[in-house]
């Protein structure tokens, strides 16, 4: 029940600070982030020197890759089955977060992967009693957010065979917050952290 509480309040107490607030973002941004664990422990540098050469891909291959996905935030890899896609996402991950105290996550889409599953949904659980409760649950991104907000670092979810789920039931109404404009960005202020950089890998014949 506290939780549950706890979890209505953090969603809801922004549109109070739009209301009520004469700078409103500034107000959700400081109520939102929360104070940085200093103490985390940073990654080790991965340069693209090392991953040129652990991978067999072109330098400056892997360089386009890297300023695509530092400009759009999201990058889609494909290629026939086998080639290596995850692989060298979860390389080029490491490298993103090299040096700083951020974290990379991997993720692997099916048939049946949902909207409850990715970001939030309801859940029954079973009480001492043996009867059922319905809880809501975070599905994988949206812990992923909650950890993300405690780095200082860019923090990478590698999405694996995004092709084989039906992406409109599994992001819904919050794809547009995975667009990175300046308008997505006050959209998914209001909802928790902007969106980290993604990975995303596909198969094609």
């Amino acid at each position: 029940m506290i939780a549950d509480v706890s979890r209505t309040f953090q969603t809801l107490y922004p549109l109070v600070l739009v209301a009520t607030s004469a700078e409103p973002l500034s107000a959700i941004r400081a109520f939102l982030e929360p104070e940085v664990d200093t103490a985390l422990e940073r990654r080790p540098e991965y340069t693209l020197d090392s991953m040129a050469a652990e991978a067999l891909v072109p330098k400056d291959e892997l360089e386009r890759w890297e300023n695509s996905l530092d400009r759009k935030k999201q990058v889609i890899l494909y290629e026939p089955p086998g080639t290596g896609k995850t692989f060298l996402a979860r390389k080029l991950a490491n490298h993103v977060v090299g040096g700083t105290d951020g974290f990379t996550d991997l993720v692997q889409f099916h048939p049946s992967y949902s909207y409850e599953d990715f970001l939030q949904g309801i859940r029954p659980r079973t009480t001492v009693e043996g009867g059922l409760t319905y809880a809501l649950q975070d599905g994988t991104f949206k812990r992923f957010c909650d950890r993300a907000r405690a780095r200082t670092g860019p923090c990478v979810l590698v999405i694996d065979e995004i092709n084989r789920a039906n992406l409109s039931r599994v992001f819904g109404v919050s794809s547009c917050t995975c667009w990175n404009t300046e308008a997505t960005r006050y959209l998914s202020l209001l909802a928790g952290p902007s969106v980290s950089p993604t990975m995303s890998l596909s198969s094609r014949p």
